[in-house]
């Protein structure tokens, strides 16, 4: 998945991203280790790291740091939807995921 994002990237204009990767996954979970997603300063996005309510919380948490308003480089997000949980947002999956949200500025030497 890296790699055909890292081709997609390749291509763009944009100078400031945010890479989201699943590094953990348990349960049953939309998307395994190592799924990877990346957001633009301009708000596109490449990829996916499974869709529904924790990709949605990924990719604002993306644009809140691509825009200055955390100064961050890197956190580690956690999600942990029981299966209740998963079918009150509409969701057909329950179980834990990590994401690893890193901010990378082509821009900066």
């Amino acid at each position: 998945m890296k790699h055909s994002l890292s081709k997609e990237i390749f291509n763009k204009d944009n100078k400031k991203m945010a890479l989201a990767t699943i590094i953990n996954a348990s349960g049953s979970s939309p998307r395994d280790s190592g799924a990877a997603m990346v957001v633009f300063e301009d708000e596109e996005m490449l990829g996916t790291i499974g869709g529904g309510e924790v990709e949605k919380s990924v990719y604002d948490k993306a644009l809140e740091y691509l825009k200055g308003k955390n100064d961050q480089k890197s956190k580690k997000l956690h999600f942990d939807i029981s299966n209740e949980e998963a079918a009150e947002v509409g969701g057909i999956c329950g179980g834990k995921v990590d994401v690893l949200l890193e901010i990378i500025n082509l821009k900066e030497g």
